[in-house]
């Protein structure tokens, strides 16, 4: 029976807490279904075989530890306790808990570590082995002697100390090679090595290996320089040099501090003059301007000499600095003087040229200047040098600008109160410079208006909220500021209306009403409109008004505006109401009760004193009559039920009547009702219909009670009708009574039977795809009539049971072929008894597709070749399986590998087959096998991750690669077509076709075959490569079947242009329909991550996915397709997947 998923949700926490058996405890150990209780973990006591795994950390080095895990071979548990040994025993270690333990290897060679533990009462261990490259350990070589020189450089004659070491700081021996040089260093030792020449040197210090240490090179480039010199150059004078001066220069070497001749270099307006000086020289310097001398040396075989620093000579006339002494300052006014004074400082005022502007004119030592502009000014006095004095340009600036005046609102029109239209008010504005009132333009909304300083008033047209501003125009010297702005509102005055009226409200329809209407400012009459219901009239002050009609009325009075006064309305609520007056209805005769068909008298009064005649009154449905002159009326009833009689007075226009009602008792009649059940077919826990009529006249009868063996369970309602939910089935007495005072009811009583209805169950499967064996199906049962799904049926099936669940499905795993009769069924609920359902299903064998692969495709005669069989999809390998070769029979081992070779040279198929009883069809496989001599061409092969035949599933695409096995003549390009021979199988992607140069391209021949072309424009491929990739060929699954993909009609040229005889040579891909893990519902990788994180196939990443794997991880339907459900890339499908799984959710 499938497990329940509450049950897996149970198991799986307790996985994740670690609570699980021991590995290798009981090979049984799993969970074991059991109906309506959680599962339960429990161990065999049968003894068990466990196989030991050993696996390296990395690759070992020798001299350094290696750690080795010991695990449980099928679970990959890790197994304590464990003995790992190598070197025929002498090495050995025990592992921990983890499973891990370390071994040390002297020598760099091969070793064969075994895993062993010893045998329990319940587990027998088998060892494990594994085989080991030990490598050299690698020693990186290290050299002191370079702290001093950081940046490598270093001088001509310099010597400098090596020594090698290792890594723990040791002297050790080695070479040292530069150059055409060899240094030997012997143990322990160091030496020094001298470099006499100028260049770059790459140092190399090398050590031979020893068996179990590969020594590191160590290199260095560094550059050996000349020696620098610096010359310094000195002079006897530092300051004032004027021309015709004589300097005396002193040139010397800064390393040796003696003299040393050379050149100085005299340079002066881009102009240079070389002269020669033995360790001292003069210079006269003839004209004005600005020197720089440097001194330089020839360099020697030995020493570059760096040039001196340059000595700069200012060689210049006297300066005289021109000042200017103004008045009256920086600021003046537009055509104001001003006066200018200009001195040199030595002899007083001077005659100069001034220049401001486009102006340029003589002063004779003082002057007066006029600016007719605004703006910045600067004034510049010069004067022409003479031989002897040199007159440095005097500046001054001078800023030419305007007053500024501001102006603001002295007297604000609103002072005195609110600004009607047409209203002249006072405005004021002054400037603030002068405290004066000035005529200015005041600018408000869209309009202007000129305010004289002496009138200063002003009028606005319109009501509204205006800014108010106030200009004026700038003269040569002033600028005015605006005023304002200032906010004014312009608006009328609001005048309320009053209302009084007589007489006060109410009144009758068609008296007077008088109105008078005041303005409540002036407390005057006023002429206003009146308006009242769809209404309007004029009213002068005061008049009168009828009302005809009776109600509520409001009365509203209006006025115009006029152009600076608003009125506000005034309103008047009026009540316009009739005269109340109440019929009182009453017996005349007596007040007793009234015999059916008995004549009886009764009486109207107005308000209970006036006899009221010819008052309508209303006795029952269609029948009315009227009172006599005395208020009288007489009438009988013959039917024995309760009557009102009431007044039926209409209004009038003054008059409200109020109406009366009258009851009247008939003696009581005998009813003889009759029960009966509306419902057809009672049954417990549905609703039981009952109804209640009255015999012969067959009139529903409410309010009357059912009673089921004395118990009361219903009331029938005005249509006679009642309900009731019987529990249980059998017999029941229902009874049916009623209490009145109008009327005597009779009991009625009738037999119902409650029973159970029969419901028929529908089982049949949720999907109609192909059951193989191994498969777990979905199988739905629902009601035969309404569709509902049933929860909690039982699902029978030769091998396998399961419950529904709450969309009534459950699932059944199938383990044989053949015809399957199922059937369901459900117990009786109280409610329901449940219809036994059944169904057929066909169980087809499991199909592996088997994959053979050899190491090399094309091997030498003699050669071996190993052959691997594993499942296609999967990959994992496959034992037990015959290899035949022509008349060769060879048998692949537990690990699914076989080795052959041939002594003669041809073309060789070796076809993969195996048979089981079981219920798997095992599809065989061939691969292609060219056996050659040396001499043979090139081959253009199409191969899948290296072999000869490939798989995918439905609906997912995979890669060929096409290649050339070499070009001993390189390659130039090449043409070739590939075809799928089964289109239903597969068919070729172009858009992810590519190849491996950058002029291709790949065309469609017809809906089975490509064609694929390129050209190698950028030289990728040389003489001499081998296995030259040309092609990357996408192929989608299109449906579960085997087929060849063919290489045809291939052209390859080399290099040189000649064609290359290259031979085609295809592949086999297998398509298979990938089988769901739980109902029909394939598993998808929804993030394309290359694992499915969708397991049961709903589309979505959910909490039921991570119960899914749980309950099938050690299935074939997961273990087949382990790399897509290895969440840890460990290569298997485990417990630690599960928990991946679920921290993805």
């Amino acid at each position: 029976m499938i497990r329940r998923r509450y049950v897996a949700i149970l198991v799986t926490l307790l996985v994740v807490a670690g609570t699980v058996a021991p590995a290798g405890v009981g090979a049984t150990t799993g969970v074991q279904g059991s109906s309506g209780g959680a599962d339960t973990v429990y161990a065999a006591s049968t003894t068990n075989t466990t196989q030991l795994s050993v696996s390296a950390a990395g690759t070992p080095t020798a001299g350094a530890e290696t750690t080795f895990t010991v695990t449980n071979a099928t679970s990959g548990d890790p197994v304590a306790d464990a003995t790992i040994t190598a070197d025929d025993g002498a090495l050995s270690a025990t592992t921990g808990a983890d499973g891990n333990a370390t071994l040390t290897f002297g020598n760099a060679t091969g070793y064969t570590v075994t895993a062993n533990k010893s045998d329990t009462s319940s587990t027998d261990y088998q060892n494990g082995t594994t085989q080991v490259s030990v490598e050299k350990r690698t020693v990186q070589l290290d050299v002191d002697g370079f702290s001093a020189y950081t940046d490598y450089n270093y001088t001509i004659g310099a010597g400098i100390t090596f020594s090698i070491k290792d890594p723990n700081g040791n002297n050790i021996a080695g070479t040292l090679e530069f150059g055409d040089r060899t240094v030997e260093f012997q143990k322990g030792g160091s030496e020094t090595v001298y470099f006499q020449n100028p260049g770059e040197y790459t140092l190399t210090f090398s050590k031979n290996d020893t068996e179990s240490v590969h020594y590191v090179d160590w290199t260095q480039d560094i550059t050996v320089t000349k020696n620098q010199h610096d010359l310094t150059l000195s002079r006897n004078v530092s300051s004032n040099f004027q021309p015709g001066d004589a300097v005396r220069f002193t040139l010397k070497d800064r390393s040796t501090s003696g003299q040393v001749n050379g050149t100085l270099h005299v340079t002066a307006n881009d102009t240079t003059e070389n002269v020669s000086i033995d360790g001292t020289a003069d210079y006269t310097f003839d004209e004005t301007g600005n020197y720089t001398v440097t001194a330089t040396k020839n360099e020697t075989a030995e020493v570059n000499f760096t040039a001196s620093d340059p000595l700069a000579f200012d060689v210049s006339k006297q300066q005289y600095q021109l000042t200017f002494s103004q008045s009256p300052g920086h600021e003046i006014l537009p055509n104001s003087t001003h006066t200018v004074n200009v001195k040199d400082g030595h002899t007083g005022l001077v005659n100069v040229t001034l220049h401001y502007g486009d102006v340029t004119t003589a002063l004779n030592g003082s002057g007066d200047v006029t600016f007719n502009e605004t703006g910045q000014f600067t004034l510049t006095a010069t004067k022409n040098d003479t031989a002897a004095i040199h007159y440095v340009n005097a500046t001054y600036a001078l800023n030419v600008s305007k007053e500024t005046h501001e102006l603001y609102f002295s007297t604000d029109p609103t002072s005195n109160g609110p600004i009607r239209p047409n209203e002249s008010v006072k405005v004021g504005v002054t400037d603030r410079a002068t405290s004066g009132a000035v005529n200015v333009t005041l600018h408000y909304g869209n309009e202007t208006q000129q305010l004289n300083a002496t009138e200063n008033r002003m009028t606005f047209d319109g009501t509204g909220n205006y800014t108010l501003t106030a200009t004026k125009n700038d003269t040569a010297q002033t600028n005015y500021t605006a005023a304002g702005p200032l906010n004014v509102t312009v608006s009328k005055r609001v005048d309320p209306l009053t209302f009084s009226a007589t007489p006060p409200s109410p009144i009758e329809p068609g008296a007077n009403a008088t109105f008078t209407v005041k303005n409540g400012y002036t407390s005057s009459q006023t002429n206003v409109t009146l308006h009242y219901g769809n209404e309007t009239t004029p009213l002068n002050g005061t008049g009168d008004v009828v009302f005809e009609e009776g109600g509520n009325y409001t009365v509203t009075a209006t006025k115009n505006a006029t152009e600076q006064v608003r009125y506000a309305n005034a309103t008047y609520n009026l009540t316009v109401a009739s005269e109340t007056v109440a019929l009182n209805l009453y017996r005349a005769d007596s007040s007793g009760t009234v015999s059916p068909g008995e004549n009886f008298t009764v009486g109207a009064k107005y308000d209970n004193s006036t006899l009221a005649a010819n008052v309508t009154l209303v006795a029952g449905p269609n029948r009315t009559l009227r009172t006599n002159e005395n208020g009288m009326a007489t009438l009988n009833y013959t039917a024995g039920e309760n009557h009102t009689i009431r007044t039926a007075m209409n209004d009038t226009r003054t008059i409200d009547y109020v109406n009366d009602t009258l009851n009247v008792t008939l003696s009581p009649v005998v009813f003889q009702p009759k029960l009966s059940v509306v419902t057809s077919s009672p049954s417990p826990n549905n609703t039981t219909v009952f109804s209640v009529v009255a015999s012969g006249s067959g009139n529903p009868i409410s309010n009357a009670s059912l009673y089921a063996n004395g118990t009361r369970i219903g009331q029938t309602n005005a249509s006679g009708l009642a309900n009731h939910t019987f529990t249980e089935i059998g017999q029941y007495p229902v009874t049916v009574s009623k209490n009145a005072t109008d009327a005597e009811y009779l009991n009625d009583t009738t037999n119902v039977t409650v029973r159970y209805q029969g419901i028929q169950l529908v089982l049949e499967r949720t999907s109609t795809s192909e059951i193989q064996v191994g498969d777990v199906a979905a199988f739905r049962v629902t009601q035969a009539v309404t569709g509902e799904p049933v929860k909690d049926a039982t699902v029978y099936a030769p091998n396998d049971t399961d419950t529904t669940d709450a969309n009534g499905v459950a699932y059944i795993r199938f383990n044989a072929t053949g015809v399957h009769r199922l059937s369901s069924e459900k117990s009786g609920d109280g409610t329901n008894t449940w219809r036994v359902a059944g169904t057929r299903v066909d169980v087809k064998r499991c199909i592996v597709g088997l994959n053979a692969t050899v190491n090399d495709t094309r091997v030498a005669v003699g050669e071996n070749v190993t052959v691997n069989v594993t499942r296609r999809v999967a990959g994992t390998n496959v034992s037990d399986v015959a290899l035949f070769v022509g008349n060769r029979t060879v048998t692949a081992g537990e690990d699914g590998t076989a080795t052959l070779n041939f002594s003669e040279p041809g073309e060789y198929t070796i076809t993969a087959n195996r048979t089981d009883a079981g219920g798997r069809d095992f599809v065989n496989d061939t691969v292609a096998l060219d056996v050659r001599n040396a001499t043979s061409g090139p081959a253009l092969d199409l191969t899948f991750d290296g072999a000869d035949h490939g798989a995918t599933t439905v609906n997912e695409t995979t890669t060929a690669n096409l290649t050339l096995s070499e070009v001993p003549d390189g390659l130039s390009g090449f043409e070739a077509n590939l075809t799928i021979a089964n289109a239903s199988a597969a068919s070729f992607n172009l858009s992810e076709t590519t190849t491996a140069f950058a002029l291709s391209n790949a065309t469609r021949v017809d809906a089975n075959t490509i064609r694929v072309r390129a050209v190698d424009l950028d030289n990728t491929t040389t003489a001499g490569d081998e296995d030259v990739h040309l092609a990357s060929v996408a192929i989608d699954g299109e449906g579960a079947a085997l087929t060849e993909v063919s290489v045809t009609d291939a052209n390859v040229d080399a290099e040189n242009g000649s064609a290359v005889n290259a031979v085609p040579d295809g592949a086999d891909l297998l398509v298979e329909q990938l089988a769901p893990v739980v109902n029909d519902a394939t598993p998808t990788d929804t993030n394309d991550d290359g694992v499915y994180d969708d397991v049961n196939g709903n589309g979505e990443t959910d909490f039921n996915d991570v119960v899914t794997l749980y309950d099938n991880m050690n299935e074939e339907s997961v273990t087949d397709h382990a790399e897509k459900f290895d969440w840890n890339d460990n290569g298997k499908v485990d417990f630690d997947d599960i928990v991946s799984l679920y921290n993805e959710v």
